[in-house]
């Protein structure tokens, strides 16, 4: 009487083992990995400059070359990070849905 629980117990123990993995013709089939969701670097993340304000005042021809110079960096910077945050997730995102890659950002 007492042993039916016990022979019970074992069999459920038995069929768990056997859902973790299964063999078929010599072959050990194991289920899929859980898929990793990596995280982008700190520096694509980074938030875009705000453009160089110039002060309230006459500017010279030279100051104002500079001025527009620094904001073209700041933008030209801000692209490329922009552009590397999505080609990240586009190439992450097709790994998980085990698509080939779709390459550089157009």
């Amino acid at each position: 009487m007492k042993l039916l629980p016990i022979i019970g117990a074992l069999l459920c123990a038995l069929a768990l083992a056997g859902a973790t993995c299964t063999q078929r013709d010599g072959v050990t089939v194991l289920p899929p990995e859980k898929p990793r969701l990596d995280r982008p670097d700190s520096w694509s993340m980074e938030k875009c400059a705000w453009p160089v304000i110039p002060k309230v005042r006459p500017m010279s021809q030279e100051d104002t070359e500079a001025l527009l110079g620094a904001n073209a960096d700041r933008q030209i910077a801000c692209i490329h990070r922009h552009d590397a945050l999505v080609n990240f997730i586009r190439t992450r995102d097709d790994g998980l849905s085990g698509r080939a890659a779709t390459g550089a950002f157009n």
